[in-house]
Formats: C-alpha cells, structure tokens, sequence
C-alpha cells in the first residue's frame, strides 16, 4: 500500500509478486511509491505467541475453482448458511488519523513475512473497533475499543 502519511498514492492494498517483470529499463523522476505493509499495536503477539508489532504482513489470495462469489463480513466470525467459511480473523486498517485505506480482513493467526519489518512504516494495520455514542453505530451491542472480527466467506 501507500506510505501511512502521504496523501497521494492508492489507497487499496495489493499482493506484489516475488519475481517482478519490467518492460522498460527508464526510471521515472515523480513515481508514486508502494510500501510493504506490518502489524501496528494488534496485541503485540499473534496466536503462537509470536512478536508481530512492525512485521510484514504476508499476502494471501482467496482462490476457491468450486465457488465463484468471495464475501468479506466484518463484524462476524461466522458465514451465513450455504456460505463456506474460508478463514475468520480480525478486521484491520489504517489508523483513524492516518490517510484512508480499505479494510482488511486478515487471519486470526496473523503470520508475518519472515527476515522482513523493522518499523518502514509504510502501510500500516491497526485493528478496527466500534466507534460509538452517536456516530451511527449501536453500543451494545458494539463494544467501543473491542477489536472487531471478521470472516471471508464463498459461495
């Protein structure tokens, strides 16, 4: 994704290939950048009890040849009947006060890139929680500072 604090750039997050291909061998003076993208304050450790905070966060790719149609449910860590669920986990994105990125589900285990992080702070993941008392979200049954979960489901 982009760097956190530059207001230009995309604003969704992609999956790079390892092997890159070029087309031409000229540089660009003015590029717009892409960062890789780590885990910010998620609890500082993932299931296994690993150190996540400023690791790079590995891309994953939903590819299911059975089932056509890919539903990302915030807020849930079930599917709805006849969906399979894929993988459940946490929802994360850009801190409130950073530039705007999309939400991401990523999964309860959060793994990392291994030998990559170091605090680039490029794109960043924080957790995503309920904002409540008149922000148009109903607190119960949202919980204010509570991580929210998410799934991936297909059909």
């Amino acid at each position: 994704g982009s760097f956190y604090s530059h207001t230009g750039g995309g604003s969704n997050h992609l999956c790079l290939p390892f092997n890159p291909q070029y087309t031409t061998s000229a540089s660009s003076s003015t590029p717009s950048l892409i960062y890789g993208g780590e885990y910010q304050r998620l609890n500082n450790v993932n299931s296994r009890g690993a150190a996540i905070e400023d690791r790079n966060v590995p891309c994953a790719v939903c590819d299911v040849a059975s089932r056509s149609r890919v539903l990302m449910l915030p807020a849930r860590n079930e599917c709805p009947s006849a969906w399979t669920r894929e993988y459940y986990g946490f929802l994360v994105a850009e801190y409130h006060a950073h530039k705007k990125s999309e939400y991401v589900c990523v999964d309860r285990e959060m793994r990392t890139l291994s030998g990559h992080g170091g605090n680039q702070n490029g794109a960043l993941f924080y957790s995503v929680s309920a904002a409540c008392s008149n922000n148009g979200i109903d607190c119960p049954p949202y919980q204010a500072s509570k991580p929210l979960t998410c799934s991936v489901c297909t059909k």
